[in-house]
């Protein structure tokens, strides 16, 4: 009972949570056999159920104008990664995605993501959209859209991608001009176009021909090196697992404990496992639709759903990619993938979920 008053939210959410962390210590401990990782990502993990637990207790209406806050400082932290130096070293990619704070490696893609959904969901709340010209539109809410794509689109194409994706979602959700959304996304589609174009032509140290060998084998039927062996870890799974520790592809596949984290997961704890996993994402977002029915206010409606979708299908994506249904996009698996800026930003995303859960739990039926 004293647990139960001192976590705010809802507690399917928290054991979720829970749930998926506790496997992830399983599963980065033995990706790595090492005591010291296991300690650094225990850290990364404790650190981020904290601010969980902060986020949870403080009153999301707290981010309704400090939203704008967080989205300038996510796009300065942008801005210093654009204009960081590469290492003068011939046949370098441009891979610069991370920045020390404190001391610790952060990534602002992960900040940029959150920070658009909570500046979006605050714009479509505050001001009224449907009265807009589409130039009020592009001020408000394109704007902001362009300005974390572009800045992220040339060292991380699929986490621009998820950027357009959730933003489309956040802004159809609300019930936007459909057309608007339509005339927006379409240019977005030009420009995706042009940008890949000019970078492969003029960039010679961009990651274009990474997601265009990356496509190109999705789309021939072609398994790379890091498919192939993740398929290797799934068929040695098959429904019995290898068992905690005993995976043989973590060895050889790249990414084990991060990207392809899903596959070393079915290898030693079989299908049934990997099913286990997808199910409480499954639950989650089940979780996150029937509490938002039962919201009436716009900004915690469009906050809740936003960063709730956000999770699942970042999920979706590395599951996806695993089971070699999607081309390798290099994203982590939220809460279970071995990472600082991936577990700290989800944590702090669940947090303001079971905030908002907890103004409403009163109504929420468990039965």
């Amino acid at each position: 009972m004293l647990l139960s008053s001192f976590l705010k939210g809802d507690k399917v959410i928290w054991l979720i949570a829970t749930f998926l962390a506790c496997i992830s210590c399983l599963v980065v401990f033995s990706c790595s056999s090492s005591i010291k990782n296991l300690l650094t990502h225990s850290f990364h993990l404790l650190s981020g159920f904290i601010l969980m637990l902060f986020f949870s207790r403080m009153h999301y209406k707290y981010l309704t104008n400090g939203s704008i806050v967080i989205f300038i400082f996510s796009v300065i932290l942008l801005l210093i990664i654009l204009f960081k130096p590469l290492p003068n070293i011939e046949g370098v990619v441009d891979s610069r995605r991370w920045i020390k704070i404190f001391g610790l490696n952060f990534q602002p893609s992960e900040l940029a993501k959150f920070s658009l959904v909570l500046l979006l969901s605050r714009n479509l709340s505050v001001l009224s959209h449907k009265s807009m010209s589409f130039k009020d539109h592009f001020k408000y809410f394109y704007l902001p859209i362009l300005i974390v794509f572009a800045l992220i689109f040339k060292s991380n194409g699929s986490t621009a991608l998820i950027i357009l994706t959730i933003s489309f979602i956040v802004l159809f959700i609300s019930d936007f001009k459909i057309k608007s959304i339509f005339k927006f996304y379409s240019f977005n589609i030009i420009l995706v176009f042009f940008s890949v174009i000019l970078l492969s032509q003029f960039s010679s140290n961009s990651r274009v021909g990474t997601w265009k060998n990356r496509i190109n084998h999705y789309l021939n039927g072609e398994v790379n090196y890091q498919v192939n062996i993740a398929k290797k870890a799934i068929s040695s799974g098959k429904w019995n697992g290898l068992g905690p520790g005993k995976s043989v592809q973590k060895h050889v596949l790249p990414q084990a404990s991060s990207d392809f984290v899903f596959a070393i997961i079915i290898e030693e704890y079989s299908i049934i496992g990997g099913l286990f996993i997808l199910g409480l994402y499954i639950i989650f977002l089940i979780r996150i639709i029937a509490i938002s029915t039962r919201i009436k206010l716009m900004f915690p409606y469009l906050l809740l759903l936003g960063l709730g979708i956000l999770i699942v299908f970042q999920a979706f994506l590395n599951i996806g990619v695993s089971l070699g249904i999607l081309p390798v996009t290099g994203q982590t698996l939220p809460l279970v993938s071995r990472g600082g800026s991936s577990i700290w930003i989800t944590c702090v995303t669940i947090g303001i979920i079971l905030n908002i859960s907890s103004k409403f739990q009163k109504k929420i039926s468990y039965g």
